[in-house]
């Protein structure tokens, strides 16, 4: 048993229906509908999930979780918390785990790019190789604070 990130990725829109006249965040990962009601959505445990590899020096660089594994801990970014203005796919997902889901946070590519990532050393390569460049391939038109990642943990 260990830690494992639940990680989703978001891109900011212009809404439509009661939203219509505002940018809102849409999840892009792929979901099934779930539970007795359809109301709870879960994003399908597969190789389709945007990330989903073990990694405690990454977990400890994007929040400061499992840092207790490190000796010299490095430079992390704080959690943020769960962003108010979350897609409602994503939203359900930390619900679903409650308190068995805990640093939660978010952080826009801008902000992923911008971190110092060197006292990690070559550990956190293959989450920048794979994943922000997915994320730059993801923004179209869209500048660096349009999207982001939302994560939380569970161990």
């Amino acid at each position: 048993m260990g830690c494992d990130i639940h990680l989703y990725l978001e891109k900011k829109e212009f809404g439509y229906g009661k939203d219509a006249d505002k940018f809102v965040w849409v999840s892009l990962d792929k979901w099934t509908e779930m539970g007795e009601f359809g109301d709870i959505y879960l994003d399908v445990d597969s190789e389709d999930r945007f990330y989903r590899k073990r990694n405690y020096n990454l977990f400890c660089a994007l929040a400061g979780v499992t840092s207790h594994r490190l000796s010299n801990v490095p430079n992390y970014m704080k959690p943020k918390g769960i962003p108010a203005d979350c897609s409602k796919l994503i939203y359900s997902a930390i619900k679903y785990w409650e308190s068995d889901g805990h640093s939660h946070s978010y952080l826009t590519l801008k902000e992923l790019k911008e971190f110092d990532w060197s006292s990690y050393g070559d550990t956190c390569d293959e989450f920048k190789n794979e994943v922000l460049k997915k994320m730059e391939l993801l923004k179209e038109e869209l500048t660096d604070n349009d999207i982001r990642i939302v994560f939380f943990f569970d161990n």
